[in-house]
């Protein structure tokens, strides 16, 4: 199920919760595994006890046998109504769960904009709405749940009154058979081996296998879900050397937004080995662009061509570990700088110790990365908490170094520091632009024209 997750569309996680993702694969995927054992350690056992018990009260007595019959057929009905309601009820019980799940785990991610803004009853409050639509919808389930276990037993015990009835009846040489008591001991022996160890336990098990089908329906979803952008989908690989980059009449909007035309008819061409920078204000498509050039979206009209070919033609796990990117909002893992720096790295890509020194180096990073306890082997906290944005900021830029790129995005790397950190960072940005100069494309993005021009 992770695996189906981390390679759908970027536009399928901008209309999904994480906290309701990670649920599916807790507290969903437990539900769908939990009956195994059940299974594994009733199943074979009931199934025989059926089938002999079965036998036997057949061989002692067919008549009897047919009688008591007749009283399974309602049992198997009504457990089977309220299997395909319970179905239904376990489902929006699932999607509750998943809901108060998302919204503690984006609560418990934020936890600072939480408690800055005295909203910590809010967030409990609507923690606490969703677990009670769960807990209302769990306790109708355990209702019906018991009531049909009740109606159940009273039916058995209506088999037993009948059949003692009968059986009785014929011991005592009424009618027109000539049972015995010791056949009717025996019979009632086995038909109660066969109903309360065989047919009860299957029913129970029939119960819970429904119960986890509306999670597996949920796990399912995900596991069979296609990306419309699929990472391993085209076969043309990057070529040696830096890339030029092409849009032609463009037109782009966001699936979630159909109606907010981002970017209409735009065409422009990043010469192979140019730096180009692309300067505007918040909301004029200028990250969206970076989204199109690493194919998170494919755009709604006209074409980005790679060295003068469609992107779509080329395989996208290859073209992205050509791509370095530094962007405001800097994601970094809570794992050791040295993880973090060669992340994505793997076989014949992974640099040397002196070749990561050097980069970090490069990008002003060195220095700091020394003065930490374990230097290159420190771990940096969820999301990055133990270095200060500027730090972050340098590891990406040392990250991005590190990937040997073909073309380099950086997308605001500056706009969220503060003037001290800025400049730091800025002096690394622009060591890295020069470095990297007519060997590598480079997209420059920024809010003001000195952030460029100073470079």
């Amino acid at each position: 199920m992770f695996e189906s997750l981390v390679k759908q569309d970027i536009a399928f996680f901008d209309g999904t919760m994480t906290g309701q993702l990670t649920s599916r694969m807790t507290n969903d995927v437990a539900a769908v595994v939990q009956p195994v054992r059940q299974i594994m350690n009733t199943f074979l056992t009931s199934i025989l006890r059926l089938v002999g018990g079965l036998f036997m009260c057949l061989f002692t007595s067919w008549k009897l046998t047919v009688l008591a019959a007749t009283m399974i057929g309602p049992v198997v009905y009504l457990t089977g109504v309220y299997a395909r309601w319970s179905k239904q009820v376990n489902m929006s019980i699932r999607v509750s769960m998943a809901d108060a799940n998302a919204v503690s785990t984006e609560a418990l991610r934020n936890i600072r904009t939480v408690r800055s803004f005295g909203a910590d009853l809010l967030e409990v409050t609507a923690f606490r709405q969703h677990m009670d639509t769960a807990l209302k919808n769990g306790m109708k389930d355990s209702y019906a749940s018991a009531g049909v276990t009740a109606i159940t037993q009273y039916v058995d015990f209506a088999a037993t009154i009948l059949i003692l009835w009968y059986g009785g009846y014929a011991v005592l040489g009424y009618g027109q058979t000539d049972l015995q008591i010791g056949n009717l001991i025996t019979f009632n022996l086995y038909w109660n081996m066969l109903n309360d160890t065989a047919t009860t336990n299957l029913n129970g098990m029939l119960n819970t296998l429904v119960k986890a089908a509306s999670a597996a329906q949920r796990v399912f979803e995900i596991i069979d879900l296609e990306p419309d952008i699929p990472a391993d989908q085209g076969e043309k690989g990057m070529d040696e050397g830096p890339c030029s980059i092409s849009f032609q009449e463009v037109k782009f909007f966001y699936p979630m937004r159909p109606d907010a035309m981002v970017l209409n008819g735009l065409s422009f061409t990043v010469g192979a080995g140019q730096t180009v920078a692309m300067v505007g204000k918040s909301g004029a498509g200028k990250s969206t662009l970076v989204g199109l050039m690493l194919r998170f979206y494919d755009p709604k009209g006209g074409d980005v061509l790679l060295n003068g070919c469609p992107l779509t033609e080329y395989n996208l796990r290859l073209y992205r570990k050509k791509v370095g990117v530094v962007s405001q909002d800097t994601q970094v893992f809570c794992r050791s700088i040295l993880d973090n720096l060669t992340y994505g790295l793997e076989g014949g890509d992974v640099p040397s110790m002196e070749e990561i020194e050097k980069a970090a180096e490069a990008a002003s990073a060195n220095d700091f990365i020394q003065q930490l306890d374990e230097k290159y082997n420190s771990m940096i906290g969820e999301g990055g908490t133990r270095l200060s944005g500027g730090q972050r900021q340098r590891v990406a830029i040392a990250r991005a170094l590190l990937r040997r790129p073909k073309l380099l995005l950086l997308d605001e790397a500056t706009s969220a520091l503060d003037a001290e950190n800025e400049g730091k960072v800025q002096k690394a940005l622009d060591d890295l632009v020069h470095s990297v100069h007519g060997n590598c494309s480079v997209v420059l993005i920024a809010h003001r024209l000195s952030t460029v021009i100073g470079g």
